[in-house]
């Protein structure tokens, strides 16, 4: 009977402490001082997601309730403008081309009716003016709306994101830090975050996003994803992969098949090796626009070109989808999109690709000067042979302070081949730093081709 007693106990402390021994190990990983539990909870969506759906479902009911009004009343322009800001709003979540040309008409046909004081058909052709990228004309235009409603705070966004593409960060920043002071709101805490991203000030940057979250409003759908998807891009640049991740998924529960969330979402699978999943979602994007072309067509058929190269296959179909897009926008400069064929040629990188790309490069430099349009200037004076000329221009965009692994790795490549080794394992030495996690041979695989 006794023995019977201890072999119970012995069995019932042999099973405790199986138990217990995973928990107390837990428990000390946990509470380790290296070790940082992401708490992917402050990225969610502070309403239920059902109010990001009915949002949508209101913006179809807001255009339906419009057109009926100009129906009505076709000659009244700020009817038009209203029908016009609500396109708008559906291009935005879309991606899709003709609710941005159906915008636009309306703008015009309101500034027809109402050439004056009209500042809502102004701002959808401002709006449209930088989805174009046209950042002049949207900059004076938004400047045109502040001069008489110095207060516009869709009008200041817009000039903050405008001249960011311009790069005159300095300009942008102090009217981002006014408007925030004068408006703390998640729309302009982000372009806070945006700006300070952009310059490397990245501690505030987080503290800035992280605000932004918490002021979310419901109502603004759009917004709330499109937040999520620049907080993506900033965790996903220095590793930190399922925080990025969580964001990204975050936004498409909010709006579901959102374009740049999952085009996001697919570059960072397509890096992590996740080929299966990057192609679905690459996929997804172009499904999605089955019936409607989509602004972002072109960076589906080239991430889809970019993972054929990764899986040993014929990238050519796909590269060759995407720049017929790109050239059918550029010689209809429907979205400006030189930057972007640029791109397409030094990824494919055949015959007189790099050469095109760096024309192409030199006369997008007079519209936008950010850092991924000097980066990429500097990549083809790089593939083109202007060395030090590469060199001068890397270095003015490292000197913005943006901080992304691969900027450094093509500067300690440039610096390499001008024979400056020491500089280019400085540079090599900081893409760890940045991003421990930043996969050298998967870069060079689709940055250097030939």
């Amino acid at each position: 009977m006794q023995q019977s007693i201890y072999i119970q106990r012995y069995f019932h402390k042999k099973y405790l402490i199986l138990i217990l021994l995973p928990l107390i190990l837990l428990t000390l990983v946990l509470n380790s001082p290296g070790f940082i539990v992401p708490k992917l909870d402050a990225y969610s969506y502070p309403y239920q997601t059902s109010s990001a759906q009915v949002t949508q479902r209101k913006l179809e009911q807001d255009i339906a309730f419009y057109q009926n009004r100009v129906n009505l009343n076709p000659t009244d322009g700020l009817e038009l403008a209203a029908l016009a800001s609500t396109y708008l709003k559906k291009a935005r979540s879309s991606g899709w081309a003709n609710w941005y040309l159906l915008a636009q008409q309306a703008a015009e046909r309101s500034l027809l009716n109402l050439p004056v004081f009209n500042h809502g058909a102004v701002l959808v052709l401002a709006e449209i003016a930088a989805a174009q990228h046209n950042f002049t004309e949207a900059v004076n235009m938004a400047n045109d709306i502040l001069e008489y409603q110095p207060g516009n705070e869709a009008a200041t966004s817009l000039l903050v994101t405008s001249l960011l593409a311009q790069g005159k960060l300095i300009e942008a920043q102090t009217l981002a830090d006014s408007l925030a002071t004068k408006v703390p709101s998640s729309g302009t805490l982000s372009l806070q975050a945006l700006l300070e991203t952009d310059q490397g000030q990245d501690d505030i940057a987080e503290t800035h996003f992280r605000s932004a979250i918490g002021l979310e409003e419901p109502g603004d759908a759009y917004a709330s994803a499109w937040l999520r998807v620049q907080y993506g891009k900033f965790k996903a640049r220095y590793g930190k992969y399922t925080e990025a991740t969580a964001l990204y998924q975050e936004a498409l529960r909010i709006i579901p098949d959102f374009p740049l969330a999952l085009l996001s979402y697919a570059d960072l699978n397509l890096k992590e090796g996740h080929f299966s999943k990057a192609n679905n979602q690459f996929q997804k994007v172009l499904d999605h626009s089955e019936n409607s072309s989509t602004i972002f067509d072109h960076a589906a058929l080239q991430g889809l070109a970019q993972l054929a190269i990764l899986r040993a296959k014929d990238a050519n179909p796909n590269w060759q989808r995407a720049e017929t897009i790109l050239r059918k926008d550029v010689f209809s400069n429907a979205y400006g999109h030189r930057r972007e064929l640029a791109r397409l040629l030094l990824s494919r990188g055949e015959g007189q690709d790099n050469k095109e790309a760096l024309e192409l490069l030199e006369s997008e430099m007079g519209n936008r000067q950010d850092e991924q349009t000097l980066e990429l200037y500097a990549w083809a004076l790089y593939k083109t042979g202007n060395l030090a000329k590469a060199a001068e221009v890397i270095q003015t965009t490292l000197s913005t302070g943006f901080n992304e692994a691969g900027l450094y790795y093509r500067a300690g490549l440039i610096e390499q081949a001008l024979g400056d080794s020491e500089t280019a394992q400085a540079y090599i030495n900081q893409v760890k730093t940045l991003n421990p996690d930043f996969n050298a041979a998967l870069w060079e695989k689709l940055e250097l081709r030939n």
